[in-house]
This record gives structure tokens, C-alpha cells and sequence, in this order.
């Protein structure tokens, strides 16, 4: 499924989404920690751990919180990834492929909706 590369929802059930995707990942996490090392460059250490003489360095650490955006698209790759496994169909034309949908399946298709005005 091609999924645009910024997203945007006017609905989206989050928490079915956090079932669906602890499913298939066997667990959930919602964030991420990444830490990063800074060192002066082309300045070697003059034994282990140890600085050599005039060199700095700093550590960095960064708690990434997922949106509800991010876990649909990991979803959705998840599910692209094992689609056999998932049961997950990339629909075209929903005519031809109707007949070989089965329940739980899960379906990407693109649809017009037209709601009947309402009459007063």
C-alpha cells in the first residue's frame, strides 16, 4: 500500500490501532531512546576510556514518543512485509476481488462515499 509520506487523519481509531500493531509486533512500544556520543575530531584516546589530553566529549539522550501517525504507518509496512502471513490485501478493484475477501482480512482499497442529503 502506498502510504503518503505525510499522513493526515480526520479519524483514526487509536486504540484499535495500538491492538492491530501489538499483535503483529508481539508487544507495543511507543517510544525510543537515542543517545549520542559527541568527541573532539581526529583526536585519538591515550589509553582505554580514557580522553587524551585536550580532547572533550558530551553524551546526548533523546526520548522519542511515537504519534498515532507513526504506528499506522508501522502497521502498514508490518502488514505489507507479511502479507500472507497477515492476511492483508492491496485491493485495486474491489469487483474482482470480492469474492476472495474473507472475514478478518485486512483490506486497503480506495472508495467514493456519497452521502444522500437529508431530507427535511
Amino acid at each position: 500500500m502506498p502510504i503518503p509520506s505525510l499522513p493526515r487523519f480526520l479519524y483514526l481509531d487509536e486504540k484499535a490501532l495500538g491492538e492491530y500493531l501489538s499483535v503483529v509486533e508481539e508487544g507495543i512500544s511507543d517510544e525510543l531512546k537515542r543517545r549520542l556520543l559527541l568527541s573532539a575530531p581526529n583526536v585519538g584516546t591515550s589509553g582505554l576510556g580514557e580522553l587524551a589530553k585536550g580532547e572533550s566529549s558530551s553524551e546526548e539522550e533523546r526520548v522519542v514518543r511515537e504519534t498515532a501517525t507513526q504506528r499506522f504507518i508501522r502497521l502498514v509496512t508490518a502488514l505489507d512485509d507479511s502479507s500472507e502471513r497477515w492476511r492483508y490485501r492491496d485491493v485495486e478493484d474491489l469487483a474482482e476481488s470480492f469474492e476472495d475477501l474473507r472475514v478478518m482480512d485486512f483490506v486497503n482499497a480506495q472508495f467514493e462515499v456519497e452521502i444522500p442529503p437529508l431530507c427535511g
